[in-house]
């Protein structure tokens, strides 16, 4: 076999490799004699409290200390609706399940391709589809976790909005666990404070364009309908629906891009990690023309 073919095989399997799921376990000895009485979120939560950060994930916070995310993560490995469905009743505990799952596991599969104490800018396996993890019971990866909470509310746009698949062009990670109670509150809010970050909203002055994440973009129609039939208003576009949900800090960037066509923000495969914190907040002004 001449080099070349030896070259191009040795490519085939590398990539053959990179595209079967890295299968990740965790161990929880409390399970196999205790049966819990609740899934408690506090390993979760503490993660979050570290890492999340307005300009993205500080992954470095995790890595010094990933810990309670492993702790979290083997206590999910034999609990859920499927393994123990007494715990999850009703569809907000299930759906609230799934998304804090789908983003813990997504954010381990991305410290677990950490080099050192680094995170790449472009991860060589994608962290929803390029891992298996023991979850309630059986294998599965983050993005079969994501589908079965956007199944199970109905295709509900703000449970795709909150799940968090590590790019930056993804929605952002929020900064709590969802909680079943008050998922529809947690749901909403979170959209609205999404809406202060460039993955979810963009507004260019100078090309007089509105950029909404896919997920928003895709939903128009729908959100336009849904809000048009509540409302009674016609001829509503996707900022009546924005500006319903958004902050009054929002208003003016909002209000800017009033007639401006719509378009999906770009894909963008780098890591959703956090840069250094700039000071103050920045303006609208900024936001409209940078700087």
């Amino acid at each position: 076999m001449s080099r070349a073919a030896i070259t191009i095989l040795l490519l085939v399997v590398l990539l053959a490799g990179a595209c079967i799921p890295q299968t990740i376990r965790f161990t929880d000895d409390r399970s196999a004699t205790t049966r819990p009485a609740a899934l408690d979120y506090g390993n979760y939560a503490l993660v979050l409290s570290r890492a999340v950060r307005p300009e993205g994930v500080d992954y470095a916070a995790i890595l010094a200390d990933p810990s309670p995310l492993e702790r979290f993560l083997s206590r999910v490995g034999t609990i859920g609706p499927h393994a123990t469905p007494e715990l999850f009743p009703r569809p907000p505990d299930r759906i609230a399940y799934d998304i804090n799952v789908h983003n813990a596991c997504v954010v381990y599969a991305v410290i677990s391709q950490a080099r050192g104490d680094k995170v790449p800018r472009i991860l060589a396996r994608d962290p929803a589809t390029g891992f298996r993890f023991q979850l309630d019971g059986r294998l599965q990866s983050p993005a079969d976790i994501g589908r079965a909470a956007v199944k199970e509310s109905a295709d509900d746009w703000r449970v795709a909005m909150a799940l968090c698949d590590g790019r930056r062009s993804d929605p952002p990670l929020a900064p709590r666990p969802f909680i079943g109670d008050v998922l529809d509150y947690q749901l909403t809010k979170n959209i609205a404070d999404g809406l202060t970050n460039p993955a979810v909203l963009r507004v260019d002055a100078g090309m007089q364009y509105l950029y909404l994440n896919r997920i928003i973009y895709d939903a128009q129609p729908r959100l336009i309908a849904a809000y048009q039939k509540r409302t009674g208003a016609r001829d509503a576009t996707i900022l009546s629906v924005l500006l319903e949900i958004a902050s009054r800090d929002e208003y003016p960037l909002l209000n800017s891009a009033v007639g401006y066509p719509v378009r999906p923000i770009p894909s963008d495969p780098t890591l959703n990690s956090a840069a250094p914190p700039l000071p103050g907040s920045p303006s609208v002004f900024s936001r409209l023309f940078g700087g």
